[in-house]
């Protein structure tokens, strides 16, 4: 399991990365289990700013393993 840190969170939807290795895929889902967003980690920012408020799961995978983290928007 990789080891990554999410912050601010909450946030206004710009979510930072720290961690190790930045060669995965970011996935992100509502709280009905419908994806919302899913790209390649490209940089330590998230941008997720055009979701709406609310709270979103969002899952770091790597060939390490995945890494899970609740998060919430606040506009």
């Amino acid at each position: 399991n990789q080891n990554f840190i999410v912050f601010p969170n909450p946030s206004s939807g710009r979510f930072y990365l720290a961690g190790q290795d930045f060669s995965g895929w970011i996935s992100v889902y509502n709280l009905t289990g419908v994806r919302v967003y899913d790209d390649k980690i490209k940089m330590n920012l998230i941008d997720l700013s055009g979701l709406p408020s609310g709270i979103y799961l969002l899952t770091i995978s790597t060939i390490k393993g995945n890494s899970h983290f609740k998060i919430q928007i606040i506009h």
